[in-house]
């Protein structure tokens, strides 16, 4: 049978292209396989475009990029009134396309930029903030019986991610969502001409405000995608213009939230609607993975995608010259039933599922397709814990935005029964285990000096390693059980710090108590659920992820008085049951001898001491160690010291290894001193053994620099950032993780220089055998950090 050419009046089935309503998304499957069966390609004489319907056929296009370009994707459907245009020229507008509407060679490169904010490692430090606003958002609906989901959680969840990926702060998310709208309105819908022109004066402000925002970057380069981007072309890499920045700026923006909402919105519609498969996950939460994948083929957020013929060419037996506009319907795509049997209903067990053509194919793959699962599942884990029992309000109208691409209701009513079918806030969400980005800074009484750090410089937007604090109410709840207590103040009252012997075996029978206490059945839930959202983060599927697992005391890493070395952290801790016992010992590392003496000799009364635990990501790296940001020798305030070696920085702040040593003015942040130095050990992950070791570094590389320029550089100025968050010098422990990313395990007030005239005039009269005299500030004065040589790594 010959190809059909591809010109209007040759359609067999014009009326069934005069029945296709583009713009109208509320129910079009019934037509999209009417289509599939009589015309699985026809030509719309409205859109001027010919509409693809068969899945194999869309599968097809995407993978001939060359053929098929996507340089029309942002184009508008029909030529804007000149009205509309001058609004637009008239504001500088001057973005021709984003990403997606991008060809090789420039998309590659463009491409190779954008990936830089949907890595794995940084999609995954995102889950404990989705969660963390996903709880948030429910909880302010939990206690009504009813709500919106739309208006209440999908509709901002997305966004508040995205744009903190971006720099947006969270004041503005509703403008830029608004201006964002009218993006799809302008670029994918069929509004009136009066509409579209103030969709227009939308835009103008949208691309401004990504110009600013990236200007911004430029003047302050910040820890988001424009501020990397930004850094990467002050340091002489302008393949990427300023311009090319904020159009991806202004591409993601969109790209990555409205996409989300769409999938959220409808997915719940249609699982709600569904009953058995909401109920099915309800019971098991391991089969929200496969709810994600069903939902993203059943409502395909993307309905629509665009493209252009660059050369002849036959899809459905229909010949297409070159220059002709292609319109794919993912949307009936993903409802193939010769691919996806059954394709209405939403089936756990279907084993291709995860095929649906939601994300694209080939180069234009969706780069925020991890970020949009995760989304997808956290909501599904946070909701069907909640609120099992909500269902759809009955009767209610769905409406749907006219536009051909983005497809969501407006309103997805839901309602449920108060009382005892409504579940309790999760654990994780607990007072007992927190996320960073949850903790109140300023709370050290109950996170501990270490977790109020962390959570500082993690809502600062710096590169932390996500992460929870377990707060000192779990170390109260604990010692409070089983008159745990009251032993061990029994046992501390008539110690003698200068007793060596009988303090060495007081504290080792306290701790022993301590380490062998029972769990209150709700602080450890609490600690459980804390590191499975935390391992969730790794994405489907991960349960085993390694973590450090440190101390967090409530008078440590300040400039008046730092623990640094007299609690332990464990390192590498893989597991529930092995996270659990780890807290307990940290716990007891607050009764060390060491522990005990220090407080004595600084006057810190036991009772005025508590402990919190931190518990975050490990970070398997290829090099770390400390920053200081004074000279540790000298005191001089204008220069940056670092000391690296290779493997875990355990080995630097031990002082087992000789590091190499960088000094840089601090200003220009210029080396200017370095000695390399032989690095014989280093401290590495054994993954099949769950722990670290301590390895022989070969010979030949020992004297192989650490860092790269690159990487001093970029500790260096990652430590000017943690001072200039802090307003003081600080020493800061980071690493280099195997993706080459800086990250900061830690920042604290330097000590020695801040309390050293404290020291000199004010020192103990009849210090004990433990106490940090003149020998540790010279030990401390070489090596800022070395104290910890027996207490910090213990495992």
């Amino acid at each position: 049978m010959s190809a059909q050419p591809a010109v209007a009046p040759a359609c067999p089935h014009a009326e069934l292209a005069r029945d296709f309503e583009p713009f109208d998304l509320a129910d079009p499957f019934a037509f999209y396989a009417r289509a599939r069966a009589q015309a699985p390609v026809f030509y719309s004489e409205e859109l001027d475009y010919w509409v693809v319907t068969r899945y194999e056929d869309m599968r097809e296009i995407f993978r001939d990029p060359a053929t098929f370009s996507s340089e029309n994707t942002q184009a508008p459907f029909k030529p804007r009134p000149a009205e509309v245009q001058q609004v637009l020229d008239d504001g500088g507008f001057s973005v021709v396309t984003g990403l997606s509407g991008k060809q090789p060679p420039d998309h590659t490169r463009l491409r190779g930029f954008i990936k830089k904010a949907f890595t794995p490692r940084r999609v995954a430090e995102l889950e404990p903030e989705i969660r963390a606003i996903a709880i948030r958002m429910i909880d302010r609906f939990a206690d009504r019986g009813h709500a919106d989901l739309v208006t209440e959680l999908a509709h901002e969840l997305p966004a508040l991610v995205i744009f903190r990926m971006l720099g947006v702060p969270d004041e503005d998310v509703p403008k830029v969502k608004e201006w964002a709208q009218s993006r799809v309105y302008m670029n994918f819908g069929d509004q009136p001409v009066a509409e579209q022109a103030h969709h227009a004066e939308n835009l103008v402000r949208y691309w401004r405000y990504c110009q600013d925002l990236v200007q911004a970057r430029f003047d302050e380069p910040r820890d988001d995608l424009p501020g990397e981007l930004a850094r990467i072309y002050q340091q002489g890499d302008q393949t990427l213009t300023p311009d090319e920045i904020a159009a991806l700026v202004y591409g993601q923006l969109t790209a990555g939230h409205e996409t989300t909402t769409a999938l959220l919105s409808t997915g719940l519609k249609e699982l709600l609607h569904q009953r058995d498969a909401w109920d099915a996950i309800c019971a098991d939460p391991e089969r929200i993975p496969a709810a994600v994948e069903e939902l993203l083929r059943l409502s395909t957020p993307v309905f629509a995608w665009k493209r252009l013929t660059k050369r002849p060419a036959t899809i459905g037996g229909v010949d297409l010259p070159e220059g002709t506009n292609v319109l794919l319907l993912l949307g009936s795509g993903n409802h193939d039933e010769t691919v996806f049997p059954d394709p209405e209903r939403i089936d756990l067990e279907r084993d291709n599922a995860s095929r649906h053509l939601s994300f694209g194919l080939g180069i234009h793959f969706c780069l925020g397709a991890p970020l949009a699962r995760l989304e997808a599942k956290v909501v599904l884990e946070e909701l069907t814990a909640r609120l099992p029992a909500m269902v759809l309000v009955e009767e209610q109208p769905f409406d749907f935005n006219a536009n051909a691409t983005f497809r969501g209701p407006a309103h997805v009513l839901v309602e449920w029964p108060l009382g005892s079918e409504a579940a309790p806030a999760p654990a994780s969400d607990s007072a007992y285990a927190v996320p960073f980005a949850d903790c109140d800074p300023q709370d050290v009484a109950t996170i501990g000096g270490k977790g109020a750090s962390l959570a500082s410089l993690t809502a600062a937007g710096l590169p932390v390693p996500p992460g929870f604090v377990i707060t000192t109410a779990a170390f109260d709840a604990t010692r409070a059980r089983d008159g745990v207590q009251s032993d061990i103040a029994t046992a501390l009252e008539p110690l003698d710090g200068a007793d060596v012997m009988a303090l060495e075996l007081g504290a080792a029978a306290v701790r022993a108590r301590l380490e062998g206490a029972e769990l209150p059945d709700d602080v450890a839930v609490a600690i459980r659920a804390g590191y499975r959202a935390l391992c969730g983060a790794e994405g489907p599927g991960a349960e085993d992820v390694p973590v450090a697992v440190r101390s967090s005391a409530t008078s440590e890493d300040s400039a008046d008085a730092s623990f640094a070395g007299q609690q332990d952290t464990y390192l590498w801790i893989v597991g529930e049951d092995a996270v659990l016992q780890h807290v307990r010992r940290c716990w007891a590392s607050l009764y060390s001898a060491r522990s005990i003496a220090y407080r004595r000799d600084h006057a810190i009364a036991e009772d005025d001491v508590r402990m919190a635990v931190v518990v975050q990501r490990m970070v398997d790296a290829r090099a770390a160690g400390v920053a200081m940001t004074l000279d540790p020798v000298t005191g001089d305030r204008t220069r940056i010291v670092i000391d690296a070696s290779f493997g875990l920085g355990e080995t630097v702040v031990s002082g087992t290894v000789t590091p190499d040593n960088y000094a840089l003015d601090k200003v220009m942040l210029e080396v200017v001193a370095t000695t390399i130095c032989p690095k014989e050990i280093e401290l590495v992950a054994d993954v099949a053994g769950r722990c670290v070791v301590e390895r022989t570094v070969d010979l030949e590389r020992q004297l192989t620099p650490a860092l790269t320029p690159e990487q001093v550089r970029a500790v260096a100025e990652l430590a000017k950032r943690a001072e200039r968050h802090h307003g003081c010098p600080q020493d800061v422990e980071w690493a280099v993780d195997q993706d080459d990313a800086v990250l900061l395990l830690q920042s604290r007030p330097e000590t020695v220089w801040s309390r050293r005239a404290a020291e000199m005039k004010d020192k103990p009269k009849t210090p004990s055998l433990y106490a940090t005299g003149l020998t540790s500030m010279a030990h401390t004065l070489i090596n800022p950090l070395a104290a910890r040589r027996e207490a910090d790594v213990n495992d």
